[in-house]
């Protein structure tokens, strides 16, 4: 008695200085011991081991051998919960990891003296292990559950997926895919029976998945390798489900369409279609009936909106736009729209649609074009009327993708706007809009980008006064500025850009301009908009070189600046030094008569071709505006074949009528000089072998 006493005793110290406390067959092992190895005391009821998380450190837990009647569960530090690995604990898995903060507790409810457990532990830091944490909480972002990783032998990775939300189990939709694709295999709910296969995993109200990665490695002389794909999963109540798939459309009426997972989650492998009908047609002498249609989006590579009607379809994806807010009119028939996505999923705005489809009534007088019917090859510039009586109005410009891949250069003018006016200008990369205040004075940018269409569109939404909407462009041979420029300056203001404008500059050095206006004017210059890197700036001087009295100087982020010079010279120097994703600047500048003159304006030629909107034009009314390409391509064949029938026909004429008269004039003076028995000037001789007289001997000349 006394001696095993003194056994006890000596156990229990030993136990507390090898940082282990036994109780019974409890062990805990606390977290201040970085590894160690160890044996479960067996006893017939079974054998309880607690490991205890820590904050710093990830837990590595590894049987030596695989055991039956195990069972294991996480906890976790922070919120005190205790989560049994069901699944895995029947599998006989000899290797787990938990995260920071979190620890085990490993209960052999089966022990016996004869195969007590051994195991080892290590606290240590994640690095680039094959696998990850076993315990993943999956919430509304999205997560990774198995990194990329090359492994050299064969093996699996154990993951138990549950709601970060505590509060949304059994409410939220999983969905979990790896890339490159591959098939993937999970249990759901701890159910052996409830197991799904697929590169796209779905599981609707889940409480927790439970997914083994295994993985073999060929072999080979030199040894093999495979490198794991990376696994993710996100968790959501966002509904996936299509709207509406079919409807009907009465005049005025209207239908809003949404992508699934709107407005911030991208639904993989989603595909919805929905058929608009319309009602019977119905138009009068002064209206006629249009489908307008109001998209608006973020584009992302995984997804695309298809919009067909009649012969036309209209597809947007990442190809055509990159971020899009904009109104067309299509013809009057049923419109079928359809959104479908690849196996991706993400949280975001990127790949969702909001599209408005309305029957509409519109004045013959107002309908500018349909969208695609105004489809322009080269450069242009025209001038649009826009009547008073218009309470709606909508203009499509599309310029053409750039065989030739030459930048170009557009510019946008109201002349007197109403307040609702907008003018939008978009293409695969670029997205601007303008309310009528920023259209009283041209507005231009830069398309730098010849893979897609560029498109200008006007929107008037309410009867106003009658406007005229100034649009042109023209082909650049590149989009950097001179070394030093003159420009001349009138009453008109003139809109300057920075090199590639409004997608960022790439210029290194210095440009220059030298803005002039008549004698006794001065120059007014408005700043619409600046945005520069903080080493790059742009500077006016007052007069004809950079050593002139500063005016201004701009850098970082300016708006509506405005400011004058005391002459008729500004000097503009613009430095920078490398590629920046800034906008890069905006500004307009013009002649003002400086106080007290009495001259009137001198009239000069400007020396550049800086695109200004034609003065001269004649404003068109909508309904006799251009055509598209291909009508634009009709009357250029016409034309051609009309002056080749013009040539044929001129040829004719004097084949028939002009030669016959001539010979018939020239035979007629023969005979009546030679009635007066007057000399002849000159004589007609026929050719040789057409002289009677000659043919034999011509003849015999041939045989011989």
């Amino acid at each position: 008695m006394r001696y095993g006493l003194l056994i006890c005793v000596f156990w229990l110290c030993f136990s507390s200085v090898a940082g282990y406390n036994y109780l019974g067959c409890s062990i805990t092992i606390p977290g201040n011991i970085a590894w160690g190895d160890a044996k479960m005391k067996c006893q017939p009821g079974g054998c309880l081991v607690k490991l205890l998380p820590r904050s710093d450190a990830i837990l590595v837990f590894i049987f030596k051998e695989k055991y039956d009647n195990m069972d294991i569960s996480v906890i976790r530090k922070t919120t005190n919960e205790t989560i049994y690995l069901k699944r895995f604990s029947n599998l006989r898995t000899k290797q787990f990891l938990v995260e920071e903060n979190e620890g085990l507790l490993v209960n052999y409810t089966n022990c016996n003296s004869n195969e007590a457990p051994e195991f080892e532990y290590q606290y240590t830091v994640l690095g680039h292990r094959t696998c990850g944490p076993i315990l993943k909480r999956v919430g509304y972002e999205q997560k990774i559950i198995q990194q990329i990783r090359e492994v050299s032998r064969n093996g699996n990775c154990s993951y138990h997926l549950i709601p970060s939300n505590s509060e949304n189990i059994g409410m939220e939709t999983l969905f979990i895919s790896s890339t490159p694709k591959k098939t993937i295999e999970v249990t759901i709910d701890d159910d052996e029976k409830n197991i799904q296969r697929g590169e796209l995993i779905v599981v609707r109200n889940w409480t927790s998945v439970d997914l083994l990665n295994s993985f073999e490695v060929e072999s080979s002389a030199r040894g093999g390798s495979k490198t794991l794909e990376e696994i993710v999963a996100i968790s959501t109540t966002s509904s996936c489900s299509c709207d509406i798939s079919r409807i009907t459309l009465f005049p005025e009426e209207m239908v809003e369409l949404h992508t699934p997972g709107f407005p911030d989650f991208l639904c993989p492998s989603a595909r919805c279609e929905t058929l608009i009908s319309l009602s019977e047609r119905n138009e009068t002498e002064e209206f006629e009936q249009r489908v307008l249609v109001r998209v608006d989006a973020v584009a992302w590579n995984t997804s695309e909106l298809r919009l067909s009607s009649g012969t036309q379809e209209i597809l947007f994806n990442e190809k055509t736009f990159s971020r899009l807010s904009t109104n067309f009119l299509l013809d009057y028939q049923n419109v079928k729209v359809t959104y479908t996505t690849t196996q991706d999923f993400r949280v975001g705005t990127e790949g969702q649609f909001a599209v408005q489809v309305m029957n509409v009534k519109i004045r013959k007088a107002c309908d500018c074009s349909l969208f695609g019917q105004k489809k322009f090859v080269e450069d242009w510039s025209q001038k649009i009327s826009i009547p008073s009586d218009c309470e709606v109005m909508f203009c499509d410009w599309i310029i053409s993708a750039s065989a030739k891949k030459r930048p170009r250069e557009i510019t946008i003018q109201i002349d007197n706007a109403h307040d609702e006016d907008q003018m939008f200008i978009w293409n695969s990369k670029i997205m601007e809009k303008y309310p009528s205040d920023y259209l009283d004075q041209p507005r231009k940018v830069y398309i730098n980008d010849s893979s897609s269409d560029t498109h200008i569109f006007f929107r008037r939404n309410s009867s106003g006064p009658t406007s005229i909407v100034n649009v042109s462009w023209k082909t650049l041979h590149d989009v950097d500025c001179e070394t030093f420029t003159k420009i001349s300056l009138t009453k008109n203001p003139k809109a300057f850009i920075s090199p590639n404008y409004p997608m960022g500059y790439a210029h290194w050095g210095s440009c220059t301009l030298l803005l002039t206006a008549p004698k006794n004017y001065h120059i007014t210059v408005f700043i619409n908009e600046l945005e520069l890197e903080a080493a790059h700036y742009i500077g006016f001087r007052d007069g004809t070189s950079s050593g002139a009295p500063k005016l201004a100087k701009f850098t970082g982020t300016e708006y509506n600046r405005e400011f004058s010079s005391t002459g008729n010279n500004v000097f503009v120097e613009f430095i920078s030094y490398g590629r920046s994703k800034k906008r890069g600047y905006h500004y307009i500048a013009y002649a003002v008569r400086s106080p007290n003159a009495t001259e009137e304006m001198e009239t000069f030629e400007e020396t550049t071709t800086d695109s200004p909107l034609s003065t001269t034009e004649k404003p068109v009314p909508p309904s006799l505006f251009v055509e598209s390409v291909v009508m634009v391509l009709a009357k250029e064949i016409v034309k051609d074949v009309f002056n080749m029938c013009l040539f044929f026909w001129n040829l004719a004429f004097y084949v028939i009528v002009i030669v016959p008269i001539g010979l018939a004039v020239f035979f007629i003076g023969r005979i009546i000089v030679k009635k007066f028995n007057r000399p002849i000037p000159f004589s007609l001789e026929w050719p040789s072998f057409l002289k009677k007289k000659s043919r034999s001997s011509d003849m015999e000349m041939l045989i011989r």
